[in-house]
């Protein structure tokens, strides 16, 4: 005998998935239109870090030092499950974080100074395991290959990266608690000669309370988060005393429960932070949690 009630459900669950199938294939089709404008224009490096270096080496030769002021939207989190993580399960997911900024860079060198505004565009499509450790920690091992587009021109930069992110959430009464951690080791390919392999360390704590309010059936949660990134070997062609060294962020952040989707991506945190450092400052938008 035919169950009647169970084709309604399996019907809606079909819908679900054709839905989920959809936008994930509109945020596909995006990130490839993405990258094949970036990969149509001028490229550079990944890593926005080291770009004042790059562009000041590229036209210069050489570089005593080195400031980028950013005004960033930064890595909106495109991404498509191939497989969950569940039951302590690994999962897999293919990435292509999407990077817009705005940035004014200045730098001293043999010649004199100089001072350029640019815009970039960054595509980093890549892969990312997801291995639950636990309740409350994702560990998060992960290949990129960074395209960089920018205003200014230049010849073209590929930059290969292997790295780990790991994260934890958990509460402490009202408060929600999120802790990053990451390591990542880049591989610039095409200016071998003007930069080496580098490596990057992160950490990044965020805390957030209910707003007490909800808007279109979004409860609000806000707070305050920090980072910190340290590069403990960076050398540059005819620049062996540059250094990166410690870049800050703090700031103030947002998210709602459920998730909002703007476009058919997911924007699950929102937080707006000062960069400062060494060698960056700037204002940054970000639309993910940086781990």
């Amino acid at each position: 005998m035919t169950d009647r009630t169970a084709a309604p459900s399996a019907r809606r669950r079909g819908a679900r998935e054709d839905d989920r199938d959809h936008a994930a294939g509109r945020a596909l089709r995006l990130a490839i239109l993405l990258l094949g404008t970036l990969l149509a224009a001028p490229a550079r490096a990944q890593d926005a870090d080291v770009d004042p270096f790059l562009i000041a080496l590229e036209r210069f030769g050489s570089v005593d030092s080195a400031h980028a002021t950013t005004y960033q939207i930064y890595r909106v989190p495109l991404s498509y499950t191939l497989r969950e993580p569940a039951g302590g399960v690994w999962g897999l997911a293919l990435t292509f974080p999407v990077s817009l900024g705005a940035n004014e860079l200045t730098a001293s060198t043999g010649v004199g100074d100089f001072f350029e505004r640019m815009q970039t565009l960054t595509v980093a499509p890549g892969f990312e395991l997801r291995i639950p450790l636990g309740p409350v920690w994702v560990l998060k091992p992960y290949t990129e290959a960074g395209f960089r587009g920018t205003s200014l021109g230049g010849s073209a930069d590929t930059t290969l990266a292997l790295g780990v992110r790991s994260i934890a959430t958990w509460r402490a009464g009202v408060t929600a608690l999120t802790l990053g951690l990451s390591g990542r080791y880049a591989s610039p390919r095409t200016h071998r000669d003007l930069i080496d392999d580098y490596s990057s360390f992160e950490a990044g704590l965020d805390a957030q309370l209910p707003l007490g309010f909800s808007v279109a059936g979004h409860a609000m949660s806000g707070g305050v988060y920090g980072v910190t990134r340290y590069f403990p070997s960076f050398r540059l062609a005819g620049a062996p005393e540059v250094s990166l060294g410690w870049t800050q962020e703090l700031g103030i952040s947002m998210s709602t429960a459920p998730t909002v989707s703007i476009l058919g991506v997911t924007v699950p945190w929102v937080g707006l932070g000062y960069r400062f450092g060494d060698a960056f400052s700037g204002v940054r938008l970000n639309l993910s949690f940086p781990f």
